[in-house]
């Protein structure tokens, strides 16, 4: 027998389901079944996914128009409304007198020291 002619032996049921088996398994990617025995259209392109770029969000925090140092510290409106706390040339002159270092007040000093819930019981 000519092994060309094993597959003509097979009824067409046992074809189907090797078919269907090819294909669950993954070994076909595509099956054309047809009553009529056209021929078989080509098979689907997949294309390949675009790439995607993520761009990180943009704060959504709004930016002060103004700076809080030199507001909280009496200074006139016109110069508190010309910058803001982080260019603040008053707050980068300015001396702790927690750690003696410029730049920062005491409440953002990083030599303050951390008052914990522990701390306080028995102090009232």
């Amino acid at each position: 027998m000519d092994p060309g002619d094993q597959t003509n032996s097979w009824s067409e049921e046992e074809m189907s389901k090797a078919k269907l088996d090819l294909l669950l398994s993954g070994k076909l990617a595509y099956i054309w079944i047809d009553a009529n025995n056209n021929e078989a259209p080509p098979p689907p392109t997949i294309e390949t996914p675009k790439k995607v770029s993520f761009k990180p969000k943009k704060s959504t925090k709004p930016v002060a128009n103004f700076c809080a140092f030199c507001k909280n510290n009496g200074v006139a409106r016109k110069l508190v409304n010309s910058h803001n706390t982080k260019n603040c040339p008053r707050l980068q002159s300015y001396r702790c007198p927690t750690c003696g270092v410029t730049g920062h007040t005491i409440r953002y000093c990083p030599k303050k020291e951390i008052i914990t819930p522990e701390d306080l019981i028995g102090k009232a």
